[in-house]
Order: structure tokens, then C-alpha cells, then sequence
């Protein structure tokens, strides 16, 4: 049973994997592209440091933006997942395109709804390069509940995410930080 176990591992490995490599002339630095940071970034897609207590001392959750930042190194390698955490995350935008800055789906505490300058704004580049890697915009119709009710495509979605943005500048026509830590 547990050679099976092994073998089975194994091939899921190798065939996650083997959906990019690169040629490089040092053989750690390849394998480091090839093996290591696909398989980090893995582990922070299932995460998404949610049990990262030495990030600020408190247990943070699925964050918001780390998450969508998660996507994308996943694409590549599995777009259906990716699919599917964009989908979650856009459960945490408001009508008006802001969002939760972070949310626990398996715990069902109440999310931490700080609003963030950056944190709608970063499914776009995850919805974007969904689009890129399938080769259709299918996916960009699909329906997703608003946190605060109601629901929209994927689109339209990403829409209030622009609009939010473009809606909320200081005196000078830059973006409101909120409570951002980055920009």
C-alpha cells in the first residue's frame, strides 16, 4: 500500500511539474525553477499562509491579496484550482468593488473587512492571465455571489474593481492608500 502511495505522489509530482521547465546553465539554479519554487508556490496557493503566525503575530486568514498573487504562479500548472480561488476571492468583494482584506472560508469567522487601495484591483491581472493560459474569455462569465449580496460575472467583478479604484483618488489624482501597507 504504501509503495502505491509512493508511486501514486510521484506521478502527480511529475505531472504537475512537467508543465514547464526551463534550460538553464546551472543545473541548481534550473532546478530551482524546474521543482522548488513551483512546488512553494504550491503550497502557498493551498494556504495562502493561513497559518502564518510569524507574518504578524495573529492568525490572518486567507489574505486577500497574497492570495490572488498565489494564483498566479498556479496557472501554468493548474488552471482549474486557479479558477476556483479567484471564484473564493471574489466571494469577498462588496458591490462596490472594494474587498475583505482577509477571510476564513474553512473557519467561518467573521473576515476583516479593513478596506485596502490594492487588494480589488490584483484579480484582474489573476482573471487576465486565467484568460491568457485557456485561450477564451468563457471564464470571465461566470457568476459570483458579492460578499454583501447579490451576484455578478466574473467581469463585472473586475469591473467595480476598476471602478472602486477610479472612484476613490486624493487631491491629486492618485489612488487612496486606506489602510495599505504597499501601493
Amino acid at each position: 500500500y504504501c509503495d502505491a502511495q509512493f508511486d501514486a505522489l510521484a506521478a502527480h509530482w511529475e505531472k504537475y511539474l512537467s508543465r514547464f521547465s526551463a534550460q538553464l546553465p546551472d543545473e541548481a539554479a534550473q532546478r530551482t525553477v524546474d521543482i522548488w519554487n513551483p512546488y512553494q508556490a504550491h503550497k502557498n496557493f493551498l494556504f495562502s499562509r493561513n497559518i502564518s503566525y510569524y507574518a504578524t503575530g495573529t492568525v490572518r486568514g486567507v489574505g486577500f491579496r497574497d492570495t490572488a498573487q498565489d494564483i498566479l504562479a498556479v496557472i501554468p500548472f493548474d488552471l482549474p484550482a486557479a479558477k476556483e480561488k479567484l471564484k473564493l476571492l471574489l466571494t469577498q468583494q462588496y458591490g462596490d468593488g472594494h474587498t475583505n482584506h482577509y477571510f476564513f472560508p474553512e473557519e467561518h469567522w467573521e473576515p476583516l473587512v479593513r478596506t485596502h487601495s490594492d487588494n480589488h484591483l490584483w484579480p484582474i491581472y489573476a482573471a487576465y492571465h486565467i484568460v491568457c493560459e485557456e485561450g477564451k474569455t468563457d471564464f470571465l462569465s461566470e457568476r459570483v455571489a458579492y460578499y454583501d449580496g447579490g451576484e455578478g460575472s466574473v467581469w463585472e467583478h473586475l469591473k467595480k474593481s476598476v471602478r472602486f479604484a477610479a472612484e476613490h483618488l486624493g487631491r491629486n489624482g492618485f489612488p487612496l492608500m486606506f489602510h495599505s501597507d504597499w501601493n
